[in-house]
C-alpha cells in the first residue's frame, strides 16, 4: 500500500509538472531561449526614424518576430519579420529581417527577436537625433583572415575604445572567401556585441566574389546575409546604396568589375548614372564615398585607372570631400586631388589598411601620398569624427598608437 501511494504521488507530481511546463509554453519564454543567432543591425537610409534588424535561426521558423519598446517603457510593439532561406556550403541558412519605421529620433530603444513562443534577451539601439552636430563612425579595413581571432581582437579593441560610435563601416573583403559560410559565422561572432548595438554599413570587396575553388562569381552570400538600403544601382542589391547621418551623405560603390565581367559587363556605366542622380539630390554639407578598390594605378603611377576615370569626375563635380579605399593592405592618405592632380581644394583619398591577418609586403608610395604608412606589425582601424566645421579622421593600430590623423575642412 505504501509503495502504491508513493507511485501515485510521483505520477501526480509528474503530471502537474508537465501541465505547468505546457502552461509556461503558451506565452513567450523570456530567458534567451529563442532560436536566434547572429543578431545584427544594418544601416538604413535614414537612421532618425528607422532601423533594420537581421538574424538567423538553425531550423525553419514559420513566423518570426521582433519586439521593441522605448527604454524604460514596459509597453512594447511587435512586428512580424520576413523570412528567406538560402543555400551555403554548410546547408540552408534561415534568415529573418525586420524593418522598424516611424521611430522617434534621439531615442533609446530595446529589442528582442524570436518566434511566437520564444524570445532572446533584450538588445539596445539609439536613433539619430533630428539635428546632429557631432558624431563618430568606426571604419574597418579588409577583415579577411586565416584566423578570425585576429579580427575579433582588433574589432573588440576598437569597440571598447569607441563606445560612442553610432555605426561602423567595413571596407570590403569582409571574409577571405565569400562562399565559405564558416568564415561568415566567424566574422559575425567576432563582432556580436557591437553589431547588435550599432548598425553595420558594409561594402563588397573582391573576396566576396569568389567560389570555394577561387573562381569569380556573383556575391550571393554577401547579398543574402545583409539587408541594406535599396536605393542603389538597379541589379546590384546591397552592393551600391547611399545613406545619410547628420550632415554627411555616404555613397557605396561596387568596384568589382573584374570579378563580374562574365556576369555583368557594364556595372561602372550604370553606377555612374546612379551616382550622378544620387549626389545631385543631396543637400548635405559633407559627402563621403566608399570604394573597395583604388581609383589610381597603384602598381606604376598615380594615373587614374578605369575606376578613377569613371568616378573621379563625378567626385569633382559634386564636391565629394573624402573617399575611403581598401584592397591594398597598407595605410596611405593623399593630398587633395582634383582633375587628376594635386590641388589646394579637392578630394582626399585614404587607403585604410587591414583589420585582419592578411599582410601585403612592399606597397608603393605615390606622389599624391602626403602620409604613407605600412602597418605590417599589427592590424588597424579608423575613426571618422564629424563636426559642423570639419571631418576628422584618425588611423589607429590595435594597441592604440596613432598611425595618422587629418582634419578636413570645407
Amino acid at each position: 500500500m505504501k509503495k502504491i501511494l508513493i507511485v501515485v504521488l510521483a505520477l501526480i507530481v509528474l503530471v502537474a509538472g508537465s501541465a505547468f511546463y505546457l502552461i509556461k509554453l503558451k506565452g513567450p519564454v523570456y530567458a534567451d531561449s529563442a532560436d536566434a543567432q547572429y543578431v545584427m543591425q544594418n544601416i538604413t537610409a535614414d537612421s532618425r526614424t528607422s532601423r533594420t534588424i537581421v538574424w538567423q535561426s538553425r531550423v525553419v521558423v514559420p513566423k518570426s518576430y521582433i519586439e521593441y519598446r522605448m527604454t524604460g517603457n514596459q509597453n512594447s510593439s511587435q512586428i512580424e519579420a520576413t523570412n528567406i532561406d538560402f543555400k551555403t556550403d554548410e546547408g540552408v541558412v534561415h534568415k529573418h529581417t525586420a524593418y522598424l519605421s516611424n521611430l522617434k529620433p534621439a531615442t533609446k530603444y530595446e529589442y528582442r527577436v524570436g518566434d511566437d513562443k520564444n524570445r532572446n534577451n533584450w538588445f539596445t539601439f539609439t536613433t539619430e537625433a533630428e539635428k546632429v552636430s557631432n558624431y563618430k563612425v568606426l571604419i574597418f579595413p579588409d577583415s579577411q583572415c586565416a584566423d578570425y581571432g585576429v579580427w575579433q581582437r582588433l574589432s573588440s579593441a576598437a569597440w571598447e575604445r569607441n563606445k560612442d560610435a553610432v555605426f561602423f563601416i567595413n571596407m570590403g573583403d569582409l571574409v577571405d572567401n565569400g562562399e565559405q559560410y564558416s568564415q561568415w559565422r566567424a566574422w559575425l561572432r567576432a563582432i556580436s556585441g557591437m553589431v547588435s548595438t550599432i548598425p553595420a554599413a558594409p561594402i563588397p570587396g573582391n573576396h566576396e566574389y569568389y567560389t570555394l575553388d577561387w573562381k569569380a562569381t556573383p556575391a550571393k552570400l554577401y547579398e543574402n546575409l545583409f539587408s541594406l538600403p535599396t536605393n542603389g544601382t538597379e541589379g546590384l542589391p546591397n552592393q551600391t546604396y547611399s545613406y545619410d547621418y547628420g550632415d554627411v551623405h555616404y555613397v557605396v560603390i561596387d568596384t568589382q568589375a573584374e570579378e563580374l565581367a562574365a556576369f555583368d559587363n557594364n556595372i561602372y556605366e550604370r553606377q555612374v548614372q546612379w551616382l550622378e542622380k544620387d549626389l545631385s539630390k543631396t543637400n548635405k554639407k559633407w559627402k563621403v564615398a566608399l570604394l573597395h578598390r583604388s581609383p589610381f594605378d597603384w602598381r606604376a603611377s598615380d594615373a587614374p585607372n578605369t575606376i578613377g576615370k569613371s568616378f573621379l569626375p563625378i567626385f569633382d563635380k559634386y564636391g565629394v570631400n573624402l573617399v575611403f579605399l581598401a584592397h591594398i593592405h597598407s595605410y596611405s592618405r593623399t593630398v587633395p586631388v582634383k582633375n587628376f592632380a594635386p590641388a589646394n581644394k579637392g578630394t582626399v583619398y585614404i587607403t585604410t589598411g587591414r583589420s585582419g591577418d592578411k599582410v601585403w609586403e612592399g606597397s608603393p608610395r605615390k606622389t599624391f601620398d602626403e602620409v604613407f604608412y605600412n602597418p605590417l606589425d599589427q592590424p588597424n582601424y579608423l575613426t571618422l569624427e564629424v563636426t559642423d566645421n570639419e571631418l576628422y579622421v584618425r588611423a589607429v593600430k590595435q594597441d592604440g598608437s596613432i598611425i595618422d590623423e587629418v582634419h578636413i575642412k570645407e
